[in-house]
């Protein structure tokens, strides 16, 4: 029987933990903490993924404001200066560009990340950041929990090669290094050795390569667990709909557990985005 990862139940745990944490917050310092999210340009995408974190936000009591850049209009030399400001603000608690970047900005990625100030960077952005991102550290805890990385097993992230990707394959070196032996990871991304067909003999698989549909249920071995980071609005005729990597309504037939789109990673993400910035070391 096919386990179905409910991400809003696993979430809610959490979130009453994180409403405590809040109010001690502002006993301590006499206001609610404040988190500063900069979008670029109009992407649906990325506007959605906020409007679930500011969800999330009001359930635990964090004040949080939305800024819209205009890529066109801002030089990256002017996009740092804004973040250094908000970094020095001292009613700013925590501070999330949303990612991907426009086109223009990606070239000083690296810059304009490292310009959010160390302990704002509650969402693991910078290279030396205090935290796991946000995705990563909900990715980990879910795997902790329902046991799905034994030392026997093979695990493999399909989108190894993007930002999140490269984190996930960090995060599951880690862990299988603590474990004897160590087991197999695979990386699979486009000009990879290891290809889609290698799923096959899986254990676990972790997508993020923002492909609706990419994983069918011919690559995916029977009993493996499967968690979904893909979530992409799609068109359809009658309105936009949410899709993940995977083909959900096929895989699930084979699969031991899965995580569906919407409902599954995405609102224990948000929560550890939160939980980031309510338990920072300053």
């Amino acid at each position: 029987m096919t386990v179905i990862f409910t991400g809003r139940k696993f979430a809610n745990n959490k979130t009453k933990k994180l409403k405590i944490l809040a109010g001690n917050w502002v006993k301590q310092k006499g206001r609610p903490p404040k988190v500063v999210f900069v979008l670029f340009d109009q992407n649906l995408q990325s506007e959605l993924f906020v409007r679930i974190k500011i969800k999330v936000a009001k359930k635990i009591g964090i004040e949080t404001e939305t800024k819209k850049w205009a890529a066109l209009a801002c030089r990256p030399e002017e996009c740092i200066k804004r973040i250094q400001k908000l970094s020095k603000d001292s009613g700013v608690d925590g501070i999330v560009v949303q990612l991907p970047l426009p086109k223009k900005l990606i070239p000083c990625q690296k810059d304009i990340l490292k310009a959010i100030g160390l302990p704002k960077d509650i969402d693991g952005l910078r290279d030396d950041s205090f935290f796991w991102p946000a995705v990563v550290k909900a990715t980990r805890e879910i795997i902790s929990h329902y046991d799905l990385l034994s030392k026997k097993e093979v695990a493999a992230v399909v989108g190894a090669k993007g930002w999140v990707g490269k984190h996930l394959v960090k995060m599951l070196k880690k862990q299988k290094a603590a474990k004897t032996p160590p087991g197999k990871i695979l990386e699979i991304d486009l000009n990879t050795k290891n290809t889609l067909n290698d799923l096959k003999e899986v254990d676990l698989i972790i997508s993020c390569a923002g492909q609706p549909g990419l994983i069918k249920a011919e690559f995916v071995k029977k009993g493996a667990a499967v968690l979904d980071l893909g979530m992409m609005v799609v068109e359809k005729k009658n309105g936009r709909a949410l899709k993940g990597d995977v083909d959900f309504a096929g895989v699930c037939q084979k699969a031991g557990f899965i995580s569906p789109v919407p409902g599954g990673i995405g609102p224990v993400t948000a929560a550890c985005l939160f939980e980031n910035l309510l338990t920072r070391p300053c």
